[in-house]
This record gives C-alpha cells, sequence and structure tokens, in this order.
C-alpha cells in the first residue's frame, strides 16, 4: 500500500515513507535502532480487516509515540509563548511549562479524591510564589491590591470600576489616571 525508499550509512538509517500516492510529501525518519524490513498488520476498517505492510520503523513509531505527542499537546494547550528576538527566552519558558505540567501530573497521580483542575493547579503555584515573594519583600499581599500610591514601595493591580481593565499602581496617580 505504501512506498519507502531508505539510505543507510554504517549504523544510521534514513528512511521516506508514504502512505498513499496522493500524499504529498514523504515522512522522514532518522533512526540507529530500526530496520527498512516490511512489516504486516492487521487494521479494521468498515468493518473489514485489512493487511497493510509498512517499514518496521515507522510501525515502531506508531506503536510507541504516544508519549511524547501527548505530552506536547498538553504543553502547548497553556503555554504562553510571546514574540521575542531572544530566543533562549522561548526555551526557558518552555522548560518552565514541562516542569509545571510534570508536577500536574504527580499532583494527579499522587492525590486521592478530587483533583483540581490544570488551570486552577497553575493559578495556585502563581499565588504561592507571589505570596511568598511578598512576604519576602515585607509586603501584605490585601493591602498592595488596594493601595495606589506613586510614592509607594507597595506593587499590585487594582480593578478600575465599571471597566474590565486593571491599572498599575506604579505608574499611575491616585486616582487611577496615568502619570
Amino acid at each position: 500500500m505504501g512506498e519507502y525508499k531508505y539510505l543507510r550509512n554504517r549504523e544510521m538509517l534514513l528512511l521516506a515513507y508514504r502512505e498513499k500516492k496522493s500524499q504529498r510529501k514523504n515522512v522522514l525518519l532518522l533512526s540507529t535502532h530500526g530496520t527498512a524490513a516490511n512489516k504486516t498488520s492487521l487494521i479494521r476498517r468498515r468493518n473489514q480487516e485489512m493487511k497493510v505492510e509498512k517499514p518496521a520503523l515507522v510501525h515502531d513509531y506508531n506503536k510507541y509515540m504516544g508519549g511524547i505527542d501527548v505530552s506536547d499537546m498538553m504543553v502547548y494547550s497553556y503555554l504562553d509563548e510571546r514574540r521575542t528576538v531572544k530566543y533562549w527566552k522561548k526555551v526557558v519558558f518552555s522548560i518552565f511549562a514541562r516542569m509545571v505540567l510534570n508536577a500536574y501530573i504527580l499532583y494527579q497521580h499522587n492525590t486521592k479524591g478530587k483533583v483540581m483542575t490544570r488551570l486552577k493547579f497553575i493559578t495556585s503555584i502563581i499565588q504561592s510564589i507571589t505570596t511568598e515573594w511578598m512576604a519576602e519583600k515585607n509586603m501584605n499581599p490585601e493591602s498592595s491590591l488596594s493601595h495606589t500610591s506613586r510614592d509607594s514601595t507597595v506593587l499590585g493591580i487594582r480593578k478600575l470600576s465599571g471597566r474590565r481593565e486593571k491599572v498599575c499602581v506604579v505608574c499611575s496617580r491616585v486616582d487611577g489616571r496615568p502619570v
């Protein structure tokens, strides 16, 4: 059914595979483990069993690929990527996102009973880090949210009445207008 070409250089195998003739581009796989030999597997489509031949490398990839793809999907559902010139920032935020995802998976695995949602879990992490930072700076989190003096060292945001905007207490006056 599918067609493939391969190139071997010592222990490296490069395989180009196309499942259908209508498929424009080949799927490229590079491996030091797999073989280019065909492997037959049974699949069910429309209540019929069909024998499909694929290279062993493609078969093994499809068999074991679930973990990485699911992890990437979960990371990118809450990843806050910003456009930046500095590529290292994207790398750092991606690593943080994966650390938080791994922490959430461990939390789910070790918690018996009702588990909080992932969004609530992330929010609780942010809240605890903020509270810890404010305690270290000798600030009261409750008073900083209502305090809006420009001269103050207390940082925070407050919700403007009647609007969906927030104003920074560092950058604004007591009356809420920008400096």
